[in-house]
């Protein structure tokens, strides 16, 4: 294409985020997920690695799927797919056996659940989808379909960690590791609701983490053949993930600079609260972005997908820190141009084979 269509992407969603009332929120969450969603939708199938996957990937796996009797669709074996996965693409066939219908209905399932918890649960569903859209997991899911609809599955489980509906989490997670092994990881995070995560608490936890860091290579070998299965040992080869370890932890960070937030409220206080426990679990989603990023020191970059269901809640926790700041509009101005900048900046796009962007039509 001879234009840039990640600009038009961040023109629309600037102008829905400045022209739809914050009173009209349905909509406007609509309108901020139609956008990514199209991009998805209309790309060429060699717009993504694993998408197309040298004639062999996600786009020619569901015509293989699509053809798989329905009596055997929970024992038929398609390479390394978890056998959910086939489960999914079957489903989709039913609708159509196109595979860039197929593109298209994933990735709206995908936005629909993100869409739903940033609508629900965050300070400001603009502010969300921006840095979503800018901090890799985007860009991620155009390639890795599986883990994508993985960790969609998981963030939405975010709702019954709030509603405490603990078997409704616990199917919400078996679905998506069902989709994704490494999806497990995340039947972990139950318990930390109950754990106050003050100020004094974060560091206190970080002065652990960093003495912990000389075993990361003992556990990273216990926990990734159970998690990835065996292949992924081969990646143990010290990876180049340490930018984005020193951003999230900044990330993490960031309140003990910024007071305007309700962190170390008083306990009788936090108890009675659910809006001020809600952000108490983000910022431990935020504390395990950093935790498992920081694996990729010692297991190589691939090995850093386990923080994508932590990460996921980073574009929650953002809007949180500032949510009681002084000249807020002037903050999102400049958040949304950081990672505007952090966007362009960032060589994913070109390691996934985003860009160059191809529109489907344009390969007929």
């Amino acid at each position: 294409m001879g234009f840039d269509i990640f600009f038009f992407l961040f023109l629309y969603l600037i102008l829905v985020g400045l022209l739809v009332s914050n009173e009209k929120k349905i909509l406007k969450i609509i309108l901020l997920c139609l956008g990514p969603v199209l991009v998805q939708s209309l790309r060429s199938p060699t717009c993504g690695t694993d998408v197309w996957g040298n004639g062999y990937g996600y786009y020619q796996k569901f015509t293989l799927i699509g053809e798989i009797p329905l009596s055997a669709i929970f024992t038929t074996k398609i390479n390394s797919f978890e056998q959910g996965y086939v489960v999914f693409n079957k489903l989709i066939s039913f609708i159509s056996d196109n595979p860039q219908i197929f593109l298209a209905i994933t990735s709206l399932f995908i936005f629909s659940l993100i869409g739903y918890i940033y609508y629900r649960f965050s300070v400001n569903a603009y502010l969300s989808i921006i840095i979503f859209v800018c901090f890799g997991l985007y860009i991620f899911s155009f390639t890795g379909l599986r883990q994508a609809i993985a960790f969609s599955i998981t963030f939405f489980s975010f709702k019954f960690i709030v509603e405490r509906k603990f078997k409704h989490f616990l199917v919400s997670v078996f679905l998506a590791f069902s989709i994704h092994s490494s999806a497990i990881i995340y039947v972990f995070v139950w318990p930390l609701w109950n754990i106050r995560h003050t100020n004094k608490f974060a560091i206190s936890l970080l002065g652990i983490t960093f003495l912990l860091l000389p075993f990361y290579g003992a556990i990273f070998s216990f926990v990734v053949p159970i998690l990835f299965k065996g292949k992924y040992l081969t990646y143990m080869n010290g990876g180049r993930a340490i930018n984005l370890i020193i951003l999230y932890l900044f990330i993490y960070l960031l309140p003990l600079f910024i007071k305007s937030n309700d962190f170390s409220v008083k306990n009788a206080v936090y108890k009675k609260n659910l809006e001020l426990q809600i952000e108490n679990f983000v910022r431990w989603m935020a504390y395990c972005s950093f935790l498992f990023q920081s694996l990729g020191l010692i297991g190589g970059d691939s090995i850093t997908r386990i923080a994508f269901y932590f990460s996921i809640f980073l574009p929650l926790y953002i809007p949180i820190i500032f949510k009681r700041a002084k000249f807020k509009s002037l903050i999102y101005v400049c958040i949304t141009i950081s990672f505007i900048a952090f966007f362009y900046y960032d060589k994913s796009k070109e390691f996934y084979n985003i860009v160059p962007y191809v529109l489907f039509w344009e390969l007929i």
